[in-house]
């Protein structure tokens, strides 16, 4: 084998309960593995995807994933990790080295290090971090490897531009039957990349840039076409701000009509980026479920320190009309925010009873890196700057949650309980 891609387990914290689920890893497939790997078939390598997080095919240990990895003897094992990865991958690239040597290289790519390249200078183990996107670039990387070639330090990806160009992801390297949502199989999809917002929680921009890179409208249902009958037409569409562009949106919603597909989908968004008008579009074109990430009950954590600046009655109205057209609904909600005080948790509180959603979820805020979160936290000295090093060497349990002055992790994760609210 060339190439085998992995994505490794969540160390799980039994106090916290966070498990591979808790990140939505259990159900869903390896989506950006799976582009690297069509790429990597395109160029003439043989590749094979390790999905530790498969939610029938549990991999809890770095160890057992490192044997069923080594037992391939692949020349280069990528491994992709998040945030709450990150011990998983050092655990399964140490174990995987100490089996093949210098036979094998090494390279730790996705969201972490990406925004932290100097996380691999503390692992000897791993051969090289790979920074950005890699479609374009991994493939020859992988070629200068198998040519002899010593690869160490950092290799930075070249983000692609005309995403079309991309081959459909390689879904025949995962069993489908692993990933299923309320006992449906599904595809997820992504439509487009980059993000021009600056949550305060979140590294999506620093990971994939500021600058939106869209899909036509025709490649997407080409790829719904062609993968629709394994999947009894169901897909997810996995952009973070999938009605970033209401234009976008429109024209897949018309492609979708176009061909008189008979799809159900859903996707996330926020509530200021729709409208009656494009709701009834999706809703005709099979959209039928939308997660809304509101965050907070709180006008002014919203406003000032999230910069989502849409008002209470925009929330509820927006929902209502969810629930008139028929759309099921998702109210995301997080608490332990900066200047976060008792009063905004139970505004959050309130906005979780009333609002006309499917299903209420919370959760904590997690400080990731290259974040304004991140950033906070070691100008305050809540955390230190090589907090993740050591979360990955086993020093410290993840996850790292903010905890805003005046307030414990204890009262967060009572809060947490009282907010998670199925109707």
């Amino acid at each position: 084998m060339d190439v085998v891609l992995v994505n490794p387990p969540v160390e799980v914290s039994r106090e916290l309960e966070v498990t591979s689920a808790s990140y939505g890893l259990a159900n869903m497939p390896p989506l950006g593995l799976l582009y690297l790997a069509s790429s990597l078939k395109a160029s003439g390598f043989q590749v094979k995807v390790v999905d530790c997080n498969a939610r029938l095919h549990l991999i809890r240990s770095a160890e057992e994933a490192a044997k069923i990895v080594t037992a391939e003897k692949p020349s280069v094992i990528g491994i992709s990790a998040t945030t709450p990865q990150l011990r998983g991958a050092v655990r399964l690239a140490k174990a995987s080295k100490l089996t093949l040597g210098k036979d094998v290289t090494i390279v730790l790519g996705g969201s972490h290090v990406t925004s932290e390249p100097n996380f691999i200078k503390a692992f000897p183990e791993i051969d090289t971090g790979f920074i950005g996107e890699g479609e374009i670039s991994f493939p020859l990387l992988v070629k200068k490897i198998l040519n002899g070639e010593k690869i160490k330090g950092e290799h930075h990806g070249i983000a692609p531009q005309n995403l079309d160009a991309l081959p459909f992801p390689a879904r025949e390297l995962i069993k489908k039957s692993d990933y299923f949502e309320h006992g449906k199989e599904f595809a997820n999809i992504s439509t487009l990349r980059g993000c021009p917002y600056n949550c305060v929680f979140c590294n999506v921009p620093a990971t994939m840039g500021r600058k939106l890179r869209f899909r036509s409208a025709a490649n997407v249902v080409d790829e719904m076409e062609k993968v629709g009958k394994e999947y009894d037409w169901h897909f997810y569409l996995v952009d973070d701000i999938a009605t970033i562009s209401r234009k976008h949106m429109a024209d897949l919603c018309s492609e979708i009509l176009k061909r008189n597909l008979d799809v159900v989908w859903a996707l996330q968004t926020r509530v200021d980026l729709v409208d009656r008008r494009l709701l009834l579009s999706m809703y005709e074109a099979g959209c039928r479920y939308i997660n809304f990430g509101v965050e907070s009950g709180s006008q002014r954590i919203r406003y000032d320190v999230i910069g989502k600046k849409f008002s209470d009655e925009e929330i509820f109205r927006v929902f209502r009309l969810c629930r008139e057209i028929g759309i099921r609904t998702l109210c995301s909600l997080m608490i332990g925010l900066p200047t976060e005080t008792v009063e905004d948790v139970e505004k959050t509180v309130q906005l979780a009873k009333k609002i006309p959603a499917d299903a209420v979820e919370i959760s904590l805020t997690e400080i990731f890196p290259a974040t304004p979160l991140f950033r906070e936290a070691v100008e305050n000295k809540t955390i230190e700057p090589s907090v993740y090093a050591r979360i990955a060497s086993g020093d410290i349990s993840p996850p790292i949650y903010y905890v805003p002055k005046g307030m414990s992790l204890s009262q967060l994760l009572n809060y947490k309980k009282t907010l998670t609210v199925k109707k």
